[in-house]
């Protein structure tokens, strides 16, 4: 007696990243337990599998996984899994206030990189969204504070990093003086200067 044995199947496909600092060269493709990477155009291909159905797993660091279920190779036939790899996310937001009164600012520019601008709400809140894991800076101005400005700000995974900022008036009020006045008269109880009384 002979068992014949089915002609073998093939698996392959294309791998796309969309945007973030990954190499497709890098990507690990698992097959039934063998790991395979696609060429620089994306392209794999994985032949010799015995008829069935497979979960192919792709994978790349700083990128979301994907695995595709329920791939079915068929004897002497080419299933094409094609998959597009996204890259991992994260967000910064926080909350902008006067640090005299504690009050919320709104409109307050938050600046990532000098490049990406947000605005505070009415709450003094702002947010980035959908940023590529990593290292950032941000710097805040506003009129009649301080600039103030937060370096190595680590985005995690899905998570929010929060980053507030208490700004610091450029003039200080106090009684007798108006702070809309760069020239202020101060009155001195007494004291001396250059041994003459004032």
């Amino acid at each position: 007696d002979f068992a014949l044995m089915p002609e073998p199947g093939e698996i392959s496909g294309t791998v796309t990243l969309n945007g973030g600092p990954g190499d497709v060269l890098d990507v690990e493709i698992n097959i039934d337990g063998t790991i395979i990477s696609p060429n620089s155009s994306g392209y794999y291909e994985l032949g010799g599998l015995n008829p069935g159905t497979y979960e192919v797993y792709f994978s790349l660091e700083a990128y979301y996984p994907e695995i595709v279920n329920g791939v079915i190779v068929i004897s002497n036939d080419l299933t094409t899994v094609d998959v597009t790899l996204n890259p991992e996310v994260g967000n910064i937001a926080g909350t902008i206030t006067d640090y005299v009164t504690g009050e919320p600012i709104e409109g307050v520019q938050v600046s990532l990189e000098g490049f990406y601008i947000v605005s505070t709400d009415a709450l003094g809140y702002y947010l980035f969204e959908n940023l590529l894991i990593g290292t950032y800076n941000l710097s805040v101005e506003f009129d009649g504070y301080y600039p103030e400005e937060v370096t190595d700000i680590v985005v995690i995974t899905d998570e929010t990093t929060e980053v507030d900022f208490a700004l610091h008036p450029i003039h200080f009020p106090f009684a007798g003086g108006n702070p809309a006045d760069p020239v202020w008269t101060i009155y001195l109880a007494g004291g001396t200067l250059d041994g003459l009384d004032l």
